[in-house]
């Protein structure tokens, strides 16, 4: 274990807070009593007309390592006769309003699935068979959010774009409904013939837009900002006065499923589902209608509809939006088990150091031997002050005999103002600051 590496992480980058994550303690995930067990999630699907459910089911091994079995050829689906849903391809389940009176149907059921001998009841409820019509706080909002209108490189800029301005990331939708409805005359909306308002054309491609197709027009996006429109640009079902919009209904909790997982090898893709919890209990899967985006820029794609394909081992963060909620899944895609030989555990080592060990076990990465004199110097430099250092400082450090020479050099960066100053840089990132 090299010397250096307590003390930096001591005082660096565990007190950054970043690393909380990193470290998460061996075996969070627990392994099945056989073979291979299955799970669900959610726990509970709730379905409605408007928001069909997304299902994740994963294969536990012995190991703990998880597979997404969802669209698994061999998955087989059951359930009960005129319950009016049908399994669409992927794990989705849909309300089929085309089966005869509906309102018999019961509002909850239990289906099945089964894999090579393994199977699983999952409690279906059905919160609405009767299709509403979009309203800003709720659909339209989130629409904007996931085609990325409210974006900073958009019109969530500080000066909007085009002359055209909303809040950064949707964080406003009073002001959003007021900039698209109210402000400029409402010129963005032609209530007569709503193909003609801006607010569809230029995403939809109709007139020329900077941001590129947004909304193409035979999506659902499309048809809800249409139908949105067409019955008169409404701000929610139960519409205060002019002067206060308030929502029906206020989000309180976003979770995503699943919040962690370690994927075995041979699984490269995971399907995300989002369920957005309100106030008055509800619960909605937002599965299409949430916003993801990787901790990394490489390595991995997410489709729009949450599922995220690997192309290598990779350990990434998905951080998952939808109107004013955020949460985050943890997926770490392991390489090959034969590919991987344990490294000695270093007993002396501290307790950070052991929580190295067993991460880095976990996911199956052999640690790198210590590092010489330079490669430290400049390491420390790049990571703490975010520079090279100068040739003085580097003859400097090479130059001194000191057994204690690493420590002094940490305390010595983290009391210069460029600390301060990187770390701040890189929480003004985060915070999304203009």
């Amino acid at each position: 274990m090299s010397p250096i590496r307590t003390p930096v992480l001591l005082k660096c980058l565990w007190s950054t807070l970043l690393v909380v994550g990193w470290l998460s303690v061996k075996g969070s995930l627990s392994a099945s009593s056989g073979n291979v067990e299955l799970t669900a999630y959610p726990a509970t699907v709730c379905v409605s007309a408007d928001y069909p459910a997304q299902v994740v089911i994963l294969a536990a091994a012995e190991d703990g390592t998880l597979r997404d079995v969802t669209r698994h050829p061999a998955l087989t689906w059951s359930l009960p006769e005129a319950c009016g849903v049908r399994v669409a391809p992927g794990g989705r389940l849909e309300l089929d309003l085309s089966q005869g009176d509906a309102a018999a149907a019961e509002s909850s059921f239990t289906a099945q699935v089964a894999l090579d001998g393994q199977a699983l009841s999952i409690p279906i409820k059905i919160a609405d068979r009767q299709t509403r019509s979009p309203q800003f706080a709720r659909e339209i909002a989130a629409i904007l959010g996931k085609a990325g209108c409210n974006q900073g490189v958009c019109h969530g800029n500080l000066n909007g774009k085009g002359g055209f301005r909303l809040s950064l990331r949707g964080d406003d939708p009073v002001f959003d409904f007021d900039a698209i409805v109210r402000r400029d005359a409402g010129r963005r909306i032609d209530l007569l013939s709503a193909e003609l308002s801006l607010l569809l054309s230029k995403p939809s491609g109709a007139v020329a837009h900077q941001g590129g197709l947004r909304l193409p027009t035979d999506s659902v996006e499309y048809r809800w900002l249409r139908q949105w429109i067409e019955e008169g640009c409404h701000w929610s079902e139960v519409e205060a006065s002019p002067a206060r919009l308030v929502p029906a209904e206020r989000l309180v909790e976003l979770q995503v499923f699943p919040p962690e997982a370690l994927l075995d090898s041979e699984c490269r893709q995971q399907q995300l589902t989002v369920i957005a919890v309100f106030d008055d209990q509800t619960r909605r899967d937002v599965t299409r209608w949430a916003k993801y985006e990787a901790s990394s820029a490489t390595g991995v794609e997410i489709e729009p509809a949450g599922l995220v394909t690997a192309h290598r081992a990779i350990d990434i963060s998905v951080s998952v939006s939808y109107l004013s909620g955020r949460a985050a899944a943890r997926l770490t895609f392991l390489p090959p088990a034969e590919a991987f030989q344990p490294a000695e555990q270093f007993a002396s080592g501290s307790r950070i150091d052991q929580l190295i060990d067993e991460r880095l076990h976990q996911l199956r990465i052999i640690p790198s031997q210590p590092a010489e004199d330079g490669v430290v110097l400049r390491r420390l430099y790049l990571s703490v002050l975010g520079r090279l250092p100068t040739v003085d400082e580097t003859r400097e450090y090479l130059q001194s005999t000191r057994g204690d020479k690493r420590l002094r050099l940490v305390d010595k960066l983290l009391l210069d103002p460029g600390y301060a100053r990187l770390w701040a840089l890189h929480w003004s990132d985060l915070l999304r600051n203009e």
